[in-house]
Parts: C-alpha cells; structure tokens; sequence
C-alpha cells in the first residue's frame, strides 16, 4: 500500500503562519510554527525524520511511502535539472546554529547531488518529492561508489595517457621501474538508483549496466510489472 505524507501552509487568524505535515489519513502529524522554523529545509528535514519514524512505528515492510512538499515557498534549487537534491556552501554559527547564506551565490559554492557537478542555483517554487522509499530502497538493492587514488613516482616521465590501463599501471608498480601506492578515497559511498544512473551516464557508460532506467528505477521491476 502507498502512503502519501504532504507538507502545506497555513495561517492562522491572528496571522501566525504555519507549515504543517499531514498524514495520509489527512490528519496532523506535526506543526511547524515558522516563527521558530524559518527555513523550509529545516522543516522538510524533520519531517523526513518524523515520517520514518512513523514508519518504523505504524507501517508494514512491504507498505511504500512518499512525502511531498506542496508549500510553494522559494529557495535555491539546481538550474540545470531543478532538482532541490542541491548544497550550498553557507556559514554556521556555532553558538546558535544559525545558518546564512552569501548575498551572491556562485555554481563553484554549489553541487548538484542529481547532475553530481557544481551548477548554478536558481530561486524557485514549486511541489517537490522530498522522499519516496519506492526508489530509495529499490527492494533492497543498494549501489556502492569507491573511489581510488594512484601515485606513481618514477625516474622518467610516466605517461598514463592514451591506452595505458590499470593492469599496465601495476605492472610497472610491481615488476617495472616505478614505485607506487593505492589510496582509498571514497570507501563504499552508498548510491541511490536515481544517483548510479547519473554516474554512469557520467562515465561513459549506460544505467542499463545495472538494469536501471535513466531515472533511475529498476528494469527488473518494470518487467515484473
């Protein structure tokens, strides 16, 4: 069974606004006085946590959930896919924890999680899907990103251009003339399915390496379907 959870607005009559998650029985599961949460990514990031925890509480395994936010409030999303899956480089007060944001944000001062490289933000507002444990869980299976580093010091000029692959390299780590380590830089990065169709796209590859679509979703399901 799907279960949809909503973010809205409202306001009250002496003014006060408020940003409300709603259950999908349309009950309130929990109020957001702006007052005291100004940020709607605040807001949508406890909400995440209060729909899993409803979850893990009222919902059976095999149940999907989805939360959107129906708030139409503005804020920086990606320029290139609109995506709000966007970080943006701000300062944090250690006393408080307040977070600001320069007058002028540039692409270098922001990563696009979906385009996996630094965009440009755009303000905009709109309904935005914060949490869909169809594709996040994608029955189970999980995607892992590893990333390695290689240093070569060699005598002469090691030219790891052209058709030199990565057993040419430890050959001449291990056999040949050149001194070398392997560094791990990213161990085990968990990958969403939405997230491996965009890095393999980026590779040069395909999303149907991993039986996926490129949005990410499962090929096996569909066919199941």
């Amino acid at each position: 069974m799907k279960h949809t959870f909503t973010l809205i607005q409202a306001e009250l009559k002496d003014g006060s606004q408020l940003v409300i998650l709603v259950a999908p029985n349309g009950g309130n599961l929990f109020v957001f006085e702006k007052e005291m949460f100004p940020n709607i990514q605040t807001i949508r990031g406890a909400s995440i946590q209060r729909v899993k925890q409803y979850i893990k509480e009222h919902l059976q395994e095999s149940d999907t959930v989805e939360i959107i936010d129906k708030t139409n409030i503005e804020h920086e999303v990606c320029s290139e896919c609109d995506s709000i899956d966007f970080d943006v480089k701000a300062w944090v007060n250690e006393k408080d924890g307040n977070i600001s944001k320069p007058d002028e944000i540039e692409a270098e001062d922001c990563w696009c999680n979906k385009c996996q490289k630094h965009t440009k933000p755009e303000i905009k507002s709109g309904y935005y899907t914060l949490y869909n444990s169809e594709k996040e869980t994608m029955k189970g299976k999980k995607f892992y990103r590893t990333v390695f580093q290689i240093e070569v010091l060699s005598e002469e000029k090691f030219d790891a251009k052209g058709d030199m692959s990565l057993t040419d390299i430890d050959e001449a780590i291990t056999n040949g003339d050149c001194s070398g380590v392997v560094k791990t830089i990213v161990d085990n990065e968990v990958k969403t399915g939405e997230e491996m169709a965009k890095l393999l796209m980026a590779q040069g590859s395909a999303p149907e390496f991993f039986r996926l679509d490129y949005d990410g979703n499962s090929l096996d399901e569909e066919e199941e379907e």
